[in-house]
């Protein structure tokens, strides 16, 4: 698998391949989005979201700056009762975090992964015993922004207004800059 793109569309994407590839109990029902409406039938599942970004400038001269990016990886699950939910929200949780924190080749992909904070929810209703784990990771990369090149100037052109002064040369004169 190769390396991410390191923008926010394409660490989620590379998360989301990532996941199938890594058979969590979620197998193929990994999702890349901001929003996701999911339904009975899609739960195991794992949505990855972007939570947004920083920028702290490094270098002025060379235009460098750290990005870091928080990005979070959520698994919802089910469970038969209390126990079993339990169970199976760890299960997600240790699935995800395992398979990206022993993945050398995520893990090289940034400068550093400064955080991974883990929550959970368990929803224990009599209807619903819907329970989800939510791990998120604080990646830092390096951006390098490139000015704009400066074109430079062939000529000047000297213009003048009316309000010169009496006997002022007001005709054009363009004056040639030395190379």
């Amino acid at each position: 698998m190769a390396r991410p793109t390191l923008t926010s569309t394409g660490i989620r994407t590379d998360l989301v391949a990532r996941l199938i590839a890594a058979a969590t109990p979620a197998g193929a029902k990994v999702y890349d989005s901001r929003k996701v409406d999911v339904e009975k039938d899609d739960i195991p599942c794992i949505v990855v979201i972007s939570m947004g970004g920083s920028e702290d400038t490094w270098s002025k001269t060379t235009k460098l700056n750290k990005h870091t990016e928080k990005v979070a990886v959520t698994g919802i699950v089910t469970g038969t009762d209390e126990a079993n939910l339990a169970a199976n929200v760890d299960s997600m949780e240790a699935a995800i975090v395992d398979s990206l924190l022993s993945d050398s080749e995520w893990l090289t992909s940034f400068e550093s992964i400064s955080s991974v904070k883990v929550d959970k929810t368990l929803d224990l209703s009599a209807r619903n015993r819907v329970g989800g784990v939510s791990c998120t990771f604080d990646v830092t990369y390096p951006v390098t922004y490139t000015a704009p090149v400066a074109v430079p100037f062939r000529d000047v052109a000297v213009t003048t207004e009316s309000s010169d002064p009496v006997g002022a040369d007001v005709s054009l004169r363009i004056i040639p800059l030395a190379q």
